[in-house]
């Protein structure tokens, strides 16, 4: 953990050299023409973790897609014309204006602690963050990554609710990251439960970027993981989608920060419209709690998303399972997120042997569009198409079968909610992973992005 990786932007050693001004050649009277401002930069923090050497990759989209593995520690390659230096744990990438871009990170490793498909969409620093659907028992752990970009220290805290209520967290308070820095917090020692929790993630002082990677086993054989998006803070109305086929088990938790009882209804945002969930009423969340709620076949066999609805603010996520024969599979969530903006750009770092869907639902009453373009990693365009959804229903656009393709969603809607589902087999195992598509996945209008390497 003590290798950093490196991202050096060009042109740094100018900028350190100084301006000079040379004033003496202007003709007298004439007024020089205002300097240019500099294009304002967005600093945004891509995930990786230690097994991740030879089966992990962080893109960049942007007239092309902008690949490098996380390969062996203190490796160099180019990416998009600026040095990369590799480490063990965090990556983070400097843009500047141009158009909307995404960066996200994404694993495919067929054996070991973190077999499995995952994607996480890299993050900008904040402030705030709920963690939704963790386990942490004997056949679960999970890791807390935080990094402090900035030039001062962060102090963070954490409130962890359980089926009973909130858990005891001992050192879960005031742990301090050091600036331009990182630091990776096991939860395992802080909190076991038998249940699955939400962890509340607020700073006291300063910005950090958060990521959740979970792993699973069965006894003593891995057999899956995936990092943990965080969901939408807790509201009156969710909305999750990326809800995968029939082949899984699925689990709904449900987190109740508040003071008084929640009663959720919920609704599937189907294909063919809204529906209710098969055996569902009113579920009953108590205050200060998280509770889990099976589900199965009660959502059917199609992708689709979940909308949820209380009378006090919640936040939730959906826990899904592969299966492969008999035995339990990967590990996929799905998050209460956040609609689309007017336009995404994301790239998809994973070979064309995994199957990728844009899955995009439309919360809304009346019906909207949203249009899909795909293009391939050189910015060829192989896929293109205007879905006109209905209100209330759920429709698919099956990415076409390249390697680190980038989509690119424009709506005018603002009820749509959209997330990018990935499946295949690695090993004998099948597995899954859900990369949620909300206003998060926007890191900066930007054309060509450069890297910086101050989180040591």
């Amino acid at each position: 953990m003590n290798i950093r990786r490196i991202l050096v932007p060009l042109g740094t050693a100018l900028l350190a050299g100084g301006l000079i001004v040379v004033t003496g050649l202007l003709p007298v009277g004439t007024v020089p023409a205002p300097a240019t401002p500099a294009p304002a930069r967005v600093t945004t923090i891509c995930p990786s973790f230690t097994g991740a050497l030879g089966g992990a990759s962080v893109a960049v989209a942007g007239s092309k897609v902008a690949t490098a593995p996380l390969a062996a520690p203190t490796s160099q390659t180019t990416l998009q014309g600026s040095a990369l230096l590799t480490g063990d744990t965090a990556i983070r990438v400097i843009t500047t204006t141009g158009s909307p871009a995404g960066a996200v990170t994404g694993a495919q490793l067929a054996a070991g602690p973190d077999r499995g498909l995952g994607l996480s969409n890299c993050s900008e620093p904040g402030t705030t963050w709920w963690f939704t659907g963790l386990r942490l028992n004997a056949g679960a752990q999970a890791e807390l990554l935080l990094v402090n970009a900035d030039s001062d220290p962060a102090a963070v805290d954490l409130t962890v609710l359980g089926a009973g209520g909130r858990l005891p967290a001992p050192g879960g308070r005031g742990i301090t990251v050091n600036p331009n820095s990182q630091r990776v917090v096991p939860l395992g020692p802080l909190v076991t439960s038998d249940t699955p929790i939400s962890v509340q993630l607020s700073t006291s002082t300063g910005r950090v970027a958060a990521f959740v990677r979970q792993q699973e086993w069965d006894g003593t054989t891995p057999i899956g993981s995936d990092w943990v998006a965080p969901a939408a803070p807790p509201a009156l109305s969710q909305t999750l989608t990326g809800i995968l086929g029939t082949s899984l088990d699925r689990m709904l938790v449900i987190t109740n920060p508040g003071d008084h009882t929640a009663q959720v209804r919920l609704g599937l945002l189907s294909p063919s419209g809204r529906l209710g969930v098969a055996g569902v009423d009113i579920l009953d969340v108590p205050a200060g709690v998280t509770r889990m709620f099976p589900l199965g076949p009660a959502l059917g066999g199609d992708r689709a998303g979940l909308a949820i609805s209380g009378d006090v603010p919640v936040t939730a996520a959906l826990i899904q399972r592969t299966v492969s024969g008999t035995a339990p599979g990967d590990v996929a969530f799905a998050v209460a997120s956040t609609p689309l903006p007017d336009a995404v750009l994301i790239p998809i770092p994973l070979p064309k042997s995994i199957a990728s869907t844009v899955v995009v639902t439309n919360a809304g009453e009346e019906a909207a569009s949203v249009q899909v373009t795909v293009t391939d990693a050189a910015g060829a365009k192989v896929g293109e198409q205007a879905l006109e959804i209905p209100g209330g229903a759920t429709l698919t656009f099956a990415v076409p079968s390249v390697e680190n393709a980038q989509v690119t969603l424009r709506t005018a809607a603002h009820n749509m909610f959209a997330a990018v589902t990935a499946t295949g087999t690695l090993g004998d195992a099948a597995s899954a992973a859900v990369l949620p598509l909300g206003s998060g996945t926007v890191i900066g209008d930007q054309t060509r992005p450069s890297y910086d390497a101050h989180v040591s």
